[in-house]
This record gives C-alpha cells, structure tokens and sequence, in this order.
C-alpha cells in the first residue's frame, strides 16, 4: 500500500484493511512502500521520511479497530534514483532505514525495489532505470545494508 509522508495510510486502505476484519481475513503484515511522496525529499532527508511514514502507520495499526488485525509492517523501499531524479535513496538512507528496522520489533519485513537495480553500472544516470541504480555503488551493495535486517 502506498503511504504518503506523513499521517500513514490513506482513508482507501484503511478501509481496505477494515474490510479484511470485517470479513475475517487475516493479515500477518501490512507492507507500505514509501516512495513517489508527491513532493521533493531534501537530500538526506528520505530516510527519517521513512521512518515517519512507518511510524505513523505502526500507529493506525496499534488502534482500534485496525488493532484487531493484529499485523506488523512491511517496509518496501525504491533503491537508488527513484522516479524523479531529485529523489535518490542512497546506500546512506539504506543504512538508517535498516537500523531503524532492525530496532522495532513492530516492522516484520524489509525489502527493496528491485534487486536488478542494486548495480552501478548506470552511475551518474538521474533517471529510474530498471537495470542499475544511477549510483556510483559495487554490485549488491544495497543488498549487503539489508542483510543486517
């Protein structure tokens, strides 16, 4: 689901995950994919977004009646150069993300928008590709931050 970057999940998905209840459908993770905000992310700035974003969906999910779910979250992030170019989660963002993650005991899943970007092959590039990441990184590097997760 997407969410934007502050305030956590839109009245759609919540009413999405309303109905799961409703319905008895049970939902172990609730992944959010915090990228595409809408508006420019400073530099260094998109990982405390992020966390923001998560907490504020961890929170909708502690309440009633989204706390009758009983989920934890998933985190989707988009590597490298995203959809605009002045919007770069780099391998710094990666870091504090991962910490982040590895700390909360609420988050169950953390992952990233794909593997076959994790590549510098297109360094320098500022345009979302889906064979490299625009970045000046090693092969996998992205890839290695998350496996402290």
């Amino acid at each position: 689901m997407a969410v934007g970057q502050t305030g956590g999940l839109p009245v759609d998905q919540v009413t999405v995950l309303q109905n799961a209840i409703h319905n008895s459908t049970p939902v172990k993770v609730m992944n959010i994919m915090p990228f595409d905000f809408g508006t420019p992310i400073s530099s260094g700035m998109y990982g405390p977004v992020m966390e923001t974003a998560a907490n504020d969906t961890m929170t909708q999910l502690s309440r009633a009646p989204l706390s009758a779910l009983g989920a934890k979250l998933g985190i989707t992030v988009m590597i490298a150069v995203n959809d605009r170019s002045n919007e770069v989660f780099g391998l710094a963002e990666a870091q504090t993300v991962t910490s982040y993650a590895t700390a909360n005991a609420n988050i169950a899943r953390l992952s990233f928008w794909f593997v076959g970007r994790d590549n510098g092959t297109c360094a320098g590039s500022m345009q979302a590709q889906a064979t490299c990441s625009g970045l000046a990184q090693n092969q996998w590097d992205f890839s290695h931050v998350f496996e402290a997760f």
